[in-house]
């Protein structure tokens, strides 16, 4: 489609080549009109102009070309933990970091000093998941 952009600030309505072409009173933003012949949207473009009316101009746009879309990288599946046992998530979920740590020490882990509630509680599951 080719489009024409008029801005009309003079405060007169104007109908032209079956178009209307409103007063900035009744819209605050630019008007845009599409054509589907390029020359009628010149000629149209032109009329404005020549009319050399005072706050009313018309720019043609050209042709809109959609832009071309991103190819998007499928999405790798998330790892995910398999909560076996509820009672032992509902218990881990009920610890303090201080607990779950002391859990995890107990337990034979490395490497949770540096975790947070989620982690440990990830990370404890994932051990007792291996265990059996």
């Amino acid at each position: 489609m080719n489009t024409v952009v008029v801005m009309n600030a003079s405060g007169t309505r104007l109908m032209l080549m079956g178009r209307v072409i409103r007063p900035l009173r009744e819209t605050t933003e630019d008007q845009e009109f599409q054509f589907s012949d390029p020359y009628e949207a010149i000629a149209f473009t032109d009329s404005i102009n020549s009319r050399n009316t005072r706050g009313m101009s018309a720019l043609y746009a050209g042709i809109e070309v959609a832009e071309p879309v991103e190819e998007i990288e499928p999405v790798k599946p998330v790892e995910t933990v398999e909560i076996v046992d509820v009672e032992l998530m509902k218990e881990l979920k009920a610890k303090s970091v201080k607990e779950l740590k002391a859990m995890c020490k107990k337990l034979g882990i490395s490497g949770y000093s540096a975790l947070n509630e989620a982690e440990l509680i990830a990370l404890i599951l994932e051990n007792q998941t291996e265990e059996k």
